[in-house]
């Protein structure tokens, strides 16, 4: 008996539950809010449904446009970039104009060169420089930097192309003038942009003394770095400078006719 009445009662809760919503449910369709809803919710469904469905194919068109942004954007990346690489020649040609503007030779028939290799790239303190045959170089020609400092001479010539021996090439002999005693120095090439003798310690020498090449006024070498000796030695060495430091210049003077004084 219990059990049936238990299970009546559930029914009846159920039956009174469905009354209640169908009751406010008619009550809602009364007051228009269905009408409220979907007057609000069909504009925005229609929006969305229609950016892929209409005719002109409004999600197509976004998508689109985004890739012809990134087009242009990456267009103008590289008109910027060309940019850049022409400011960067227009320096090159500054800097290089202003190169040759320190070359002042000493000598009228002079040739103008570019160095191609420096000693860096090759086994020893040799250059090669982007003049040759063609241009009127021969073997023996001295080669000079910023016009006034001797670097060595012409030991190979090509049709394009000719091989400069620095005075400072190892083992290299050359004859060089201390100017403060007009002393003439058989010097040695020591490498590494240096030269090294040896002479008479009575002979006056100090670090900072000028060397230059004989029978040519005004074309220096460098300057004495460094001296040593023992307290009993009758002479001297002394390790001597190139005026210029080969790597950080980029045109050289070729002045014919160096050997023929000698």
């Amino acid at each position: 008996m219990n059990f049936h009445s238990a299970k009546k009662k559930k029914e009846q809760k159920k039956l009174g539950l469905a009354f209640f919503v169908i009751v406010f449910l008619v009550i809602l369709g009364f007051s228009g809010i269905y009408r409220w809803l979907s007057s609000g919710f069909h504009p925005l469904a229609s929006a969305f449904w229609s950016m892929g469905n209409n005719e002109d194919g409004s999600l197509s068109f976004v998508l689109k446009d985004k890739r012809n942004l990134q087009r242009q954007v990456q267009d103008l990346e590289n008109e910027l970039r060309q940019k850049d690489i022409e400011i960067m020649r227009l320096r090159m040609f500054e800097v290089e104009n202003n190169s040759l503007k320190d070359i002042v030779s000493t000598s009228s028939n002079a040739k103008t060169a570019a160095i191609l290799i420096k000693p860096n790239y090759t086994l020893y303190d040799t250059l090669i420089i982007d003049a040759g045959v063609q241009d009127g170089i021969q073997e023996g020609d001295l080669v000079v930097g910023y016009g006034t400092v001797a670097l060595g001479k012409i030991v190979d010539v090509r049709k394009n192309i000719s091989f400069v021996e620095l005075f400072t090439e190892s083992e290299i002999s050359s004859v060089l003038v201390h100017n403060q005693t007009a002393t003439y120095i058989d010097a040695v090439g020591h490498g590494g942009g240096m030269v090294k003798f040896t002479v008479p310690r009575d002979i006056s020498i100090t670090i900072g003394d000028i060397l230059s090449l004989p029978a040519r006024n005004g074309l220096l070498f460098g300057t004495i770095e460094e001296i040593q000796f023992e307290a009993t030695d009758p002479v001297q060495t002394v390790f001597a400078q190139s005026a210029v430091n080969i790597n950080q210049i980029q045109f050289v003077e070729v002045i014919p006719g160096y050997e023929e004084q000698f």
